[in-house]
């Protein structure tokens, strides 16, 4: 299992959960240093540890800690982001009108017209970054040529305490029961299942 901390130094070395979701925020777009995840650039699909979701995409390295974790993913994204360039487009939403319809009933000799329609829907603008997935792809095989393999990490079951297990600094190797789990300290660990 590994541990990751980085406000210590000391063994063990956990990730806080913060910091692990601003790494997986900043690969996902490959266009954002490692920052906050409340950036604007969230641009990626990988998953905010701690929700029991599943983290899709981790680069993973049998025997590294997160020191070199990070410094190979501040390399590639550098790397993508210099190959690849950012290439912001306005694009809108199509917009479609409800067609008008008038609706006349008669009583007697008092006529009744109700107007309906008209309303506009869609039309919403937005920017995208139109280089996003071929910097996405460059940083890939950046990681792929660092010996990395994208994984997806579940989250352990309810019944598996990580912080039970050795207190290695180091990733071991995957398997089908590699989970993650994250600690009411922000702390998180992978380990088995």
């Amino acid at each position: 299992m590994a541990y990751f901390n980085k406000r210590e130094t000391a063994v063990p070395v956990r990730v806080t959960t913060a910091l692990m979701g601003v790494l997986l925020v900043g690969l996902a777009g490959c266009t954002a240093p490692l920052r906050p995840s409340s950036s604007s650039d969230q641009s990626g699909s990988f998953d905010q540890p701690g929700r029991g979701e599943p983290i899709r995409n981790f680069p993973y390295k049998a025997g590294i800690d997160f020191a070199h974790l990070e410094n190979d993913h501040a390399d590639c994204e550098v790397a993508a982001s210099q190959r690849v360039p950012q290439s912001m487009s306005t694009q809108s939403m199509p917009a479609y009108t409800v067609p008008e319809q008038t609706l006349c009933n008669q009583f007697g000799a008092r006529t009744v017209c109700r107007q309906t329609g008209g309303q506009v829907t869609g039309g919403q603008v937005y920017t995208i970054d139109v280089n996003a997935p071929a910097r996405r792809q460059v940083y890939e095989l950046c990681m792929t040529h660092k010996n990395y393999q994208f994984v997806t990490l579940p989250a352990c079951s309810r019944g598996t305490d990580l912080s039970t297990q050795g207190k290695d600094t180091v990733l071991g190797s995957f398997s089908s029961s590699t989970c993650y789990q994250v600690f009411s300290s922000g702390g998180f660990a992978i380990g088995e299942d």
